[in-house]
């Protein structure tokens, strides 16, 4: 890897551990697909300057929202979900000081991708990925 690319890895990781949030989300599913929760992986930041994260954007992908706020200073947020944002920890975590952990962790839950049939297997998948999202927040 280049000097370059290097240096924007370690701007990068600053951003995301000063601004930014590594973590796993639990959704509810839609009511069609009722088969319990659904864990995903999220990488996100808000600033109040948009040039960071059109950098992360462009590094990582992912989208920019603007956060419409009244009377105060325009800010955007910046998000990467599923594997934008597994892709995120692996390129960050080397830099990464701060949400270390919690890049680490967001990595277990990609490692656990396995293609599971049955009840019990679906179950106990479903166990260790709760068992990572109370882990990031204990």
């Amino acid at each position: 890897m280049n000097n370059h690319k290097i240096n924007l890895l370690n701007y990068l990781a600053g951003i995301i551990d000063g601004e930014g949030t590594i973590r796993i989300k639990k959704q509810k599913p839609r009511k069609r697909h009722n088969k319990g929760f659904y864990y995903f992986g999220l990488v996100s930041c808000g600033m109040t300057d948009k040039r960071p994260l059109i950098l992360l954007m462009k590094t990582f992908g992912g989208k920019i929202y603007e956060r419409k706020r009244s009377n105060r200073k325009p800010s955007w947020d910046w998000i990467v979900v599923c594997n934008q944002a597994i892709n995120c920890c692996k390129k960050l975590l080397p830099y990464l000081i701060i949400k270390k952990e919690r890049a680490k962790i967001c990595l277990k839950l990609d490692l656990h991708k396995i293609q599971t049939k049955g009840r019990e297997k679906i179950q106990e998948k479903n166990k260790f990925r709760e068992k990572l999202f109370q882990q990031q927040n204990g």
